[in-house]
């Protein structure tokens, strides 16, 4: 898959990588239609967040279609179209019913799989 990879303060390169495998039950794979950078992007470009390192995948927002899901998946399906955002969560917690998903207690920012 083609992917916007960080190099260092500003440096960044397009570059072909291996496509997403399932590597947790929980994971789910999606085929990415449309992304974008965030502002969490823009500072990592800067150089202001030293702890990603050069090579790391960004843009971490994006519409797509799910392609394949692991075996604790029970919400999606293949063909599945979905938004990925940069907050995750279990979808199960009282807040994360409500929509609150940066208040459930298993949110993680950054932790989708694509």
């Amino acid at each position: 898959m083609n992917a916007l990879a960080y190099h260092g303060p500003g440096r960044r390169a397009w570059e072909d990588v291996p496509d997403s495998t399932i590597k947790e039950p929980s994971d789910a794979i999606v085929r990415i239609e449309s992304s974008t950078i965030c502002g969490t992007d823009l500072h990592i470009l800067k150089g202001d967040v030293p702890e990603v390192t050069p090579g790391t995948i960004l843009g971490h927002e994006a519409l797509g279609t799910v392609v394949e899901i692991g075996g604790a998946v029970t919400t999606l399906e293949p063909g599945d179209r979905v938004l990925v955002s940069c907050i995750t969560s279990c979808g199960r917690a009282g807040s994360a019913r409500r929509a609150a998903m940066d208040c459930a207690p298993a949110a993680e920012a950054g932790s989708s799989a694509i």
